[in-house]
């Protein structure tokens, strides 16, 4: 159960980006809020060199005037005094600040990608990138609209009290890791969990080029696509059942597509409008399609819905078998 959700803060405007996201989800979820803050040593709580050069103050002051801004009763975020805690910490490194909102006793963690260019940053090796190597903890990725306007507004956050969480998979052992955190987040939501996978057809292209070498009968696309779907659904439908399993009052639906994994993904969330999209870092298919790269970056910049990202767990052997060993990829209090 999520009791208590974390928000990895840095002092700059963009890592607020999430707060409204986090005060939602907290009320929603009926949970606490920690705000966290990591300086690096050395550690001189009273020296300059920990002030913050955009926000001009030190740690501990900045996060109690976040904390003061989400408990304004003037504000739009709800939240009580009681709901919101702070803490500064000291350490060598702010990958860092997956393990110690784990020590704090959060359920989740909250970043910002700083809304450069989708989940680039995470591919690339950024501070996010290093959380999510160094804590078992699902993390949620929220890109900040830096180019919002009025004529270009960012895209509303459906209400979560409405809104379905969404779950991509690609048939692989591996993508399942997302499953607990996802439904776990949608049972107390109480909200509907979609599972969707895309299918692609091999291209005549490749097609053609492998018949040369190897011999392949005439290629029927319709066929094709027909086994593909049918194999897909088969798949969701024992997830479903799995699922069910551990979850019974969970809704849970599947929907299978066809096409352009990020292109079917973008256009199904957009007439969906889930609350989230969840995912699997470095879950991939048997043709080596990434579910976090060069897919997730594209979803991420054309929806900007916020990310739920579950590392797989070293020896993930799948939602089954953890749900008939008793484990789950997430430790959750």
């Amino acid at each position: 159960m999520i009791t208590r959700i974390a928000i990895g803060l840095d002092g700059s405007q963009l890592s607020e980006k999430a707060l409204p996201f986090v005060s939602q989800l907290a009320k929603s979820l009926k949970a606490k809020v920690l705000l966290l803050q990591i300086c690096l040593w050395p550690e001189d709580y009273n020296g300059d060199i920990y002030k913050d050069q955009e926000s001009g103050i030190l740690p501990l002051d900045y996060l109690k005037k976040v904390k003061a801004e989400l408990t304004d009763p003037q504000k739009s975020y709800g939240l009580s005094p009681d709901d919101v805690e702070v803490k500064v910490a000291y350490r060598k490194s702010t990958y860092e600040l997956g393990d110690l909102a784990r020590s704090e006793g959060a359920d989740l963690l909250v970043m910002t990608t700083h809304g450069r260019s989708g989940l680039s940053l995470l591919v690339m090796g950024s501070i996010a990138t290093g959380v999510l190597k160094h804590t078992t903890m699902p993390v949620f990725m929220i890109q900040p609209d830096v180019k919002t306007s009025e004529a270009n507004p960012p895209q509303a956050t459906p209400a979560f009290s409405q809104a379905p969480v969404m779950v991509t998979l690609d048939g692989s052992v591996a993508a399942e890791a997302s499953l607990v955190p996802a439904a776990q987040l949608s049972s107390q939501l109480n909200v509907p969990l979609y599972l969707v996978q895309v299918v692609t057809p091999l291209s005549p292209v490749v097609i053609a080029t492998m018949s040369m070498g190897y011999g392949y009968a005439a290629y029927d696309e319709e066929k094709e696509i027909r086994n593909l779907r049918d194999e897909a659904a088969t798949y969701l439908k024992q997830v479903k059942g799995n699922l069910h399993a551990s979850y019974p009052l969970l809704q849970v639906e599947g929907v299978v597509l066809v096409g352009d994994p990020a292109t079917e993904i973008t256009e199904y969330s957009r007439k969906l409008h889930p609350m989230c999209l969840a995912m699997a870092t470095h879950a991939r298919s048997e043709l080596g399609q990434f579910f976090l790269g060069s897919v997730a970056e594209q979803v991420v910049r054309d929806t900007h819905l916020p990310v739920f990202l579950t590392r797989i767990p070293k020896g993930y052997q799948g939602f089954r078998r953890s749900a008939a060993d008793g484990k789950t990829p997430v430790t959750t209090h």
